[in-house]
């Protein structure tokens, strides 16, 4: 999160390109951010833009994607690692990015 501030600080509101199986983007209490929420409270601040923004691997769902495009798990399986790029370069555009990688994202069979 301090990481995440101080690039948004310098570059303006980022891109996001998040591997995960989960959106992270849970409701919080406005006080405390964790491993759940930090994306929908960084979405609410102004420090990821989510129309710049991807986020890749998820299995999971959350009540909010908050406009973040998502390519969910069954869909990556599918998919050429080359098209995977195209859709972030498509979807970042450019703009400065923060790229954050969770290991769950990964197939658990291979991944636990």
């Amino acid at each position: 999160w301090p990481l995440l501030k101080a690039h948004a600080a310098i570059h303006g509101p980022l891109a996001l390109v998040q591997f995960d199986a989960h959106q992270d983007t849970w409701p919080d209490d406005g006080k405390r951010i964790d491993h759940g929420s930090f994306v929908g409270r960084a979405v609410k601040e102004g420090i990821i833009d989510p129309d710049r923004s991807i986020q890749i691997g998820i299995r999971t769902h959350a009540p909010d994607t908050f406009g973040i495009k998502i390519l969910y798990g069954h869909e990556v399986e599918e998919m050429r690692a080359s098209d995977i790029a195209y859709a972030i370069v498509d979807r970042t555009g450019g703009r400065k990015t923060y790229l954050t990688f969770d290991i769950d994202c990964l197939d658990p069979a291979f991944a636990p």
